[in-house]
């Protein structure tokens, strides 16, 4: 199981936050809601559209899995993600395609031609299905 989260530190574009379209993305229109990959674009749509620091740390406890946290440093989690969430404001989401049984690739229409395009997130295999890969 991989559970390296891969940040572009070099990319730090200001841009505003993805609006909130409807979910009709092929993964959206076919999963159930409660589905482990529908609440992973769920919680990742809400992480990137978020303020401040305290959305990522319960970010964080919530939502990764605990052999991420065990390998990374708070600080260190918290730096990759502002800046993937600052790679991705402004962006409009476009929709999520499953790649594997617990990988979703997060399509986006980038703000210009700089930004990033698309996220690709993978999930536990076991309840409670935190993340344990995030790379754009």
């Amino acid at each position: 199981m991989r559970h390296r989260l891969h940040s572009h530190l070099s990319i730090l574009l200001a841009i505003v936050v993805l609006g909130t379209p409807s979910l009709t993305s092929e993964l959206q229109r076919q999963a159930d809601p409660n589905s482990p990959r529908f609440q992973g674009v769920v919680a990742m749509r809400e992480m990137l559209g978020s303020e401040g620091d305290e959305p990522l740390r319960l970010f964080i406890k919530d939502k990764m899995a605990a052999s991420v946290t065990a390998e990374y440093d708070e600080a260190d989690l918290l730096e990759m993600l502002r800046t993937t969430r600052i790679a991705f404001t402004g962006s409009e989401y476009q929709g999520a395609m499953p790649e594997g049984p617990y990988t979703v690739v997060m399509m986006f229409e980038p703000k210009d031609g700089d930004s990033p395009s698309r996220l690709t997130f993978e999930i536990e295999a076991a309840a409670p299905h935190r993340f344990v890969y995030l790379d754009y």
